[in-house]
């Protein structure tokens, strides 16, 4: 598959691929290299935000078109570097004390602390730092139980302590719950 960025008074910018990749149920992915070197292009084209300028992207062997985007992107949670966190429950998530696996994520998170609630639920602020915003953004896109987890530049926004801890176990956790994940770094 390839990418390209063209403007239409100057030609073509910049050229992704030619990509050839094989990304296995489960397995965790780096995606690493230089500061415009085309890691978030790749994950825009990987999560159907970009379309090819050639070539296809086949899941289970099957081409990806205009047809079946939409299944495909419903298979993948994406956090973007410019992500954003609603102070709406759109997804109209179980945000009760009562959800235990939303407890579980925002323990994993170390978040306790952070996260208000009242007697039956959680709130949750944007007035929350960068790096806590990522790890609340991380617990929205595991309650959408999706078999993908694409992480652009997550890590970046932590701190030292978290960025380790994340490294040495988010990442764990995500693959014993049979997450594939695929995380942009510049980190070693």
């Amino acid at each position: 598959v390839c990418y390209e960025y063209v403007d239409k008074e100057k030609g073509s910018l910049f050229v992704l691929g030619p990509l050839n990749l094989t990304i296995l149920y489960a397995q965790k992915i780096f995606i690493t290299g230089g500061n415009g070197s085309g890691k978030t292009t790749f994950i825009k084209l990987l999560t159907g935000l970009y379309k090819p300028s050639s070539g296809e992207i086949l899941l289970n062997g099957q081409i990806i078109s205009d047809k079946n985007l939409p299944a495909y992107r419903d298979q993948i949670s994406a956090i973007f570097t410019d992500n954003y966190l609603f102070e709406e429950n759109y997804n109209e998530f179980n945000l009760s004390k009562d959800n235990q696996q939303l407890t579980a994520y925002i323990e994993i998170m170390k978040l306790s602390n952070i996260i208000r609630t009242n007697d039956t639920s959680y709130h949750f602020s944007s007035s929350l730092s960068q790096g806590q915003q990522k790890r609340l953004a991380l617990i929205m896109a595991l309650m959408e139980e999706r078999k993908v987890v694409v992480l652009d530049e997550w890590a970046a926004e932590q701190d030292p302590h978290f960025r380790a801890y994340f490294y040495r176990k988010i990442l764990d956790y995500l693959k014993q719950e049979d997450k594939t994940v695929i995380a942009v770094t510049h980190d070693d």
